[in-house]
């Protein structure tokens, strides 16, 4: 079967926007639509809503996103500016303005200034409102820093919350690349903190941080194997033992990595406990070769003792060697001889009244007996 034609007696119309128009003015549409529409401006929905009343807001519905954003930003700065705001005293003239004045000449009035590419940067924004300093933030970052102006004209979408992050940062970390890898604002406190704690009151050395964290950004490199580069160059505390032909300090992470890759050996696992002072590192020398690495462990409250004294792949070395080193450490009153602990523990059981030795439990129990007593329970 071949189904009906539906027919109509309604005339066709021409489709285009002032049909469109006329359609709206008869079609009893009522004004709920305006709520969707001011959810748009978001932030600035206040000021949007007493420039487009009633059914204008079609006009601020209807027109483009980057045009929307342009009226955005120029509500900012005449007169949504937290530090200078202004009263609408005539949202008739100021619709009026917006609807027929261009965009640049838009942002002139209200900036002053239009850098270029800001209009493009404007059109990337996310899709809604933002608040006014957003607008305010990204004008001054666009005509204060040609890199950042490169950077927001290149970049597909641009988020308020990268431009939030730029504000927190101090000049020398202002990357665009930077400030979009932030995942947390207290992030921030964090990375300023390392920074200036590794930059240790040395300009030259802040510099020069910043300008590699900056760098590793741009590059999709990590930002923290930076940190942890600068990290390891931290120099070791001063040695106990002077330097001499035969034995010489390593002085900061770097040379203990180097190290221990030479000889073979876990000891550049323990960078961090070489940089906070509980382990000294010393490089024995035979024939201008490097044939034993010595590490010392301060052992409070006796003072440095001789932890370990190691060959390449850890292998023990000759028993005359070890003396001379045993000897030359020796006479600086430092010796390889058990900890503290390891004394006290070993010391457990001689004494007629002590608890048998070793026994884990023993402690324990001691501790709560003690306890029991002080409260008279026992």
């Amino acid at each position: 079967m071949v189904p009906k034609t539906l027919t109509t007696d309604i005339p066709s119309r021409p489709d285009n926007l002032q049909t469109a128009l006329e359609e709206v003015q008869i079609s009893q549409i009522d004004l709920g639509y305006r709520y969707s529409a001011l959810a748009i401006a978001n932030a600035l929905m206040s000021f949007v809503g007493e420039i487009f009343p009633q059914h204008m807001i079609l006009i601020y519905l209807t027109t483009s996103h980057k045009r929307r954003q342009v009226w955005h930003a120029y509500i900012a700065a005449m007169f949504a500016n937290p530090a200078n705001l202004q009263p609408i005293t005539d949202p008739d003239a100021v619709r009026a303005r917006l609807v027929n004045t261009s965009s640049k000449e838009l942002l002139q009035e209200a900036y002053g200034s239009v850098p270029e590419g800001l209009i493009q940067a404007l059109g990337r924004l996310e899709l809604k409102g933002q608040e006014p300093g957003i607008y305010l933030l990204m004008h001054k970052f666009m005509s204060e820093s040609a890199t950042l102006r490169k950077s927001f004209s290149h970049a597909s979408k641009i988020k308020a919350s990268t431009i939030t992050t730029l504000a927190a940062l101090p000049v020398p970390l202002q990357s665009y690349d930077l400030a979009e890898q932030f995942r947390d604002p207290e992030d921030i406190k964090t990375l300023l903190f390392m920074v200036k704690t590794l930059a240790q009151d040395d300009a030259a050395k802040y510099a020069e941080i910043c300008a590699n964290v900056v760098e590793a950004a741009k590059r999709g490199h990590s930002v923290s194997a930076v940190l942890k580069r600068q990290y390891y160059l931290t120099p070791f505390p001063e040695p106990v033992v002077a330097d001499t032909e035969f034995c010489k300090h390593i002085s900061n992470a770097f040379e203990l990595k180097k190290m221990a890759k030479q000889f073979q050996n876990c000891l550049a696992d323990y960078c961090e406990e070489g940089i906070r002072g509980e382990y000294q590192y010393y490089r024995w020398y035979e024939n201008n070769r490097p044939v034993a690495v010595i590490s010392l462990r301060e052992d409070a409250p006796y003072g440095w003792r001789i932890f370990e004294i190691k060959g390449k792949r850890n292998e023990f070395i000759e028993y005359e060697m070890e003396l001379k080193i045993l000897d030359h450490f020796a006479d600086h009153e430092i010796y390889k001889m058990p900890s503290m602990e390891g004394m006290l523990n070993n010391l457990s059981g001689v004494f007629k009244n002590d608890h048998r030795a070793n026994d884990p439990t023993d402690h324990i129990n001691e501790f709560i007996d003690d306890l029991l007593d002080e409260r008279n329970l026992i």
